[in-house]
């Protein structure tokens, strides 16, 4: 029986369409690295990425992490999200209780005290040997640890500036300098900045001078750092609700320490020099920075 030319029509051209993608060159599908794991997708482009699973900050493979103000907010956080990571987290503070508390909330995971008070130089390259010696080479440092103190013009003091400056940015100075002297592991320091480091902020010029000195501190010995192969990067958060945030602000503006670790991570991740978040006040941020000054003192004379 022969088929109407409609139905022979489709059916020789369904053929041919199916012999032609069989003609086609074979194009192999590529696997997935062995040393390769997908993970979720990116906070930022929500891409799906590739990581080397020796290497990524998301696969810790019991390697040693230090992270100081690790008591509360965001060091908390990060310690906790780095813990459960497959991290050996070393986590400092002043606090012996905030240690224990957090020690455990990550019973299941390796969180070790090392109560530490950063503005001791002594201190913390004692604890940095300690480190080194009771749990293993550091890899990851997270210098975590500052403070906040509101400085209207009318109430302020050197001796204040000096305690701000003593933590947020001799503290630093303090871990850096422990770490490059005896971590021979080490890959990675991050910094926590501000993206109040960008512009004096009326009411805060001893915590803003604090912040804008060590974003500069760190371009500068970045190069340096790179050719003994250490990474240094800058985490510039925008408000994130912890004790040092200010009690008037509205909550709109403000994002979990939750949050803010994943935004940390992700950035670390990525390799990105500056971890900037939430994105769009740090595009506000980066706009007042190019405001002519005039502008900016008027706009501020309006805060203050």
């Amino acid at each position: 029986m022969t088929l109407p030319i409609a139905t022979r029509s489709t059916a020789c051209s369904s053929t041919n369409d199916y012999d032609r993608r069989l003609k086609r060159p074979f194009m192999p599908v590529r696997a997935t690295p062995a040393y390769c794991d997908i993970h979720k997708p990116d906070l930022q482009t929500g891409r799906i990425r590739y990581m080397n699973r020796n290497t990524s900050i998301y696969s810790g493979n019991n390697r040693v992490a230090w992270v100081t103000g690790a008591g509360s907010g965001i060091g908390r956080s990060v310690s906790t999200l780095l813990a459960q990571n497959g991290w050996q987290v070393a986590a400092s503070s002043r606090s012996l209780d905030n240690l224990d508390s957090l020690r455990t909330q990550n019973e299941d995971h390796s969180v070790i005290s090392i109560p530490l008070d950063v503005t001791d130089a002594c201190a913390t390259h004692k604890a940095v040997n300690q480190i080194e010696n009771d749990i293993g080479g550091i890899e990851l440092a997270i210098l975590n640890a500052g403070t906040f103190q509101k400085t209207p013009l009318s109430d302020f003091s050197a001796s204040d500036m000096k305690k701000i400056f003593d933590v947020n940015v001799f503290g630093v100075a303090n871990g850096i300098q422990s770490l490059l002297s005896k971590s021979e592991k080490l890959k990675k320091i991050v910094v926590m900045g501000s993206l109040a480091g960008y512009r004096g902020l009326p009411k805060a010029a001893s915590y803003s001078a604090s912040k804008a000195a060590l974003i500069n501190f760190v371009e500068a010995i970045r190069p340096e750092a790179a050719k003994r192969g250490v990474d240094i990067f800058i985490i510039n958060p925008g408000f994130v609700r912890t004790r040092l945030t200010p009690t008037d602000l509205p909550p709109i503006l403000g994002i979990s320490p939750e949050r803010a670790a994943k935004y940390i991570l992700a950035g670390i991740e990525s390799g990105e020099f500056e971890i900037a978040f939430p994105k769009s006040f740090g595009y506000l941020m980066r706009v007042a920075r190019q405001i002519p000054d005039d502008l900016y003192y008027k706009i501020c004379r309006r805060i203050v």
